[in-house]
């Protein structure tokens, strides 16, 4: 079997049935309940249900079905890659060299950080950084960020945080 991009396998490391493909690389996935999110440099993704355009985010369900959530993100200021993905709360965060978020919906200028309901809207929360993030995990309280950035703003805030910044789930810097 071909597989681009993308692949399944079970508890056991056996390569698993699941016809979903990308025109680019996938640098992060997440997964909340049955479906599966992907960003990467890609520009289309397909799966049992066909090809589409998807910039750089696109979303699966367990079968391998593309599902219609696309929000897309723009092209970067530095390396184009996107490099963080997850998903808290129902909300999918995306963290990366970008420049705009929403094409799906309205594209709207963010940097580098973005947040999105399942519908694919893109959420308000919309933190700045002056770089690159490369990571991104949450505690359910706070969005923590790594990366190649010396500042970050959020809320009300301007700080200097040298490669590595708290949010809150509103977007303020903590």
């Amino acid at each position: 079997d071909a597989y681009r991009n993308l692949a399944a396998f079970d508890l056991d490391g056996n390569l698993v049935t699941w016809p979903v493909e990308t025109n680019g690389k996938v640098m992060a996935v997440a997964i909340d309940g049955s479906t599966v999110y992907a960003m990467g440099t890609f520009s289309e993704a397909g799966g049992g249900t066909g090809s589409a355009t998807r910039n750089r985010l696109a979303a699966f369900d367990t079968n391998g079905n593309l599902t219609g959530w696309n929000p897309g993100l723009s092209e970067g200021r530095y390396s184009n890659s996107p490099s963080a993905l997850m998903v808290s709360n129902g909300v999918i965060y995306a963290a990366g060299d970008f420049t705009g978020a929403g094409g799906g919906t309205g594209e709207s200028a963010v940097n580098g950080m973005a947040a999105f309901a399942p519908s694919g809207l893109l959420a308000g929360w919309m933190p700045e950084l002056d770089g690159r993030p490369a990571s991104m995990v949450t505690d359910g309280n706070g969005i923590y960020v790594g990366g190649a950035f010396a500042h970050a703003a959020g809320g009300e805030a301007v700080a200097r945080r040298s490669g590595l910044v708290i949010f809150h789930t509103n977007g303020n810097v903590l």
